[in-house]
């Protein structure tokens, strides 16, 4: 046989999922079925040894020949340092496309739909009653003032008109 074809003899080969944690959080149900899945593939292999031993050496975590990292620990064998993964907002919100310009990029297709989506949802909010903001909202929109937010923005123009500015002394 060619390395290949040995390579592709392994049960770890054709699922390879099964053999490490994956990213983010996994549930304790699906991790448990998962570890058993890919243990009851290990008992299986003929290498089964090889990659235990392999697997302690190198401090490896998942599955390796059979053996977990509990079951790696407990033999005396610890697993090497923590990798920490660092969980960026998916693509298609409005966070994800927030990442993208963080990262000197232009968002993508799904990112700039999400946050297009969400700049017409934050336009169609109803306008903080009362303020000056909330009577330019009204004038934007074309609609009549209501009276607190009329009352704000004269109280700004008197304050414009007395002190330079449009914000009340704190």
């Amino acid at each position: 046989m060619i390395a290949t074809e040995i390579d592709t003899a392994f049960p770890c080969k054709a699922a390879p999922e099964l053999f490490h944690v994956p990213e983010g959080r996994e549930p304790a149900n699906h991790a448990m079925a998962r570890i058993s899945a890919a243990k009851s593939l290990c008992f299986v292999c003929p290498v089964i040894s090889a990659c235990r031993n392999l697997g302690r050496q190198l401090r490896e975590i998942g599955v390796w020949g059979g053996e977990d990292d509990d079951e790696r620990e407990a033999a005396g064998f610890t697993p090497g340092p923590t990798v920490y993964v660092v969980h960026y907002p998916e693509c298609g919100t409005e966070a994800g496309a927030k990442r993208h310009r963080r990262a000197g990029e232009a968002p993508c297709r799904p990112c700039q739909t999400a946050e297009s989506f969400a700049n017409v949802a934050r336009k169609r909010e109803s306008p903080r009653r009362g303020t000056r903001p909330g009577y330019q909202r009204h004038r934007r929109r074309g609609e009549t003032a209501c009276d607190p937010c009329r009352h704000a923005n004269s109280a700004a123009d008197r304050r414009l008109a007395t002190t330079g500015s449009t914000k009340a002394a704190a």
